[in-house]
């Protein structure tokens, strides 16, 4: 199933215990990826972050949830594992 068919699905749907459900899912699976993400990043590595403030920080240190970055201010932002793109990681050279 392509990311368009779930989509229309979405829209036409008019049962609200599917759209919960189909929330629920995306939240199971959206910390799935995070918690894998949270083995694979390392401080100085530079990320993407899902949100409209922010865009690519580097990573000062991973917790269990969240991460601690800095953005190109030098300011530190305390963000959710979730909100990291997956996409255009840098790891630094070590």
């Amino acid at each position: 199933m392509e990311v368009n068919d779930v989509t229309k699905y979405i829209m036409m749907s008019n049962n609200t215990e599917d759209l919960n459900h189909i929330k629920r899912m995306l939240n199971i699976r959206r910390e799935d990826i995070a918690r894998g993400l949270r083995d694979t990043l390392l401080p100085g590595d530079r990320v993407k972050v899902d949100s409209s403030r922010l865009g690519y920080v580097n990573i000062v240190k991973v917790k269990r949830t969240k991460a601690i970055v800095t953005d190109e201010n030098n300011q530190k932002w305390d963000i959710p594992l979730t909100l990291i793109s997956t996409h255009n990681i840098e790891h630094k050279v070590r």
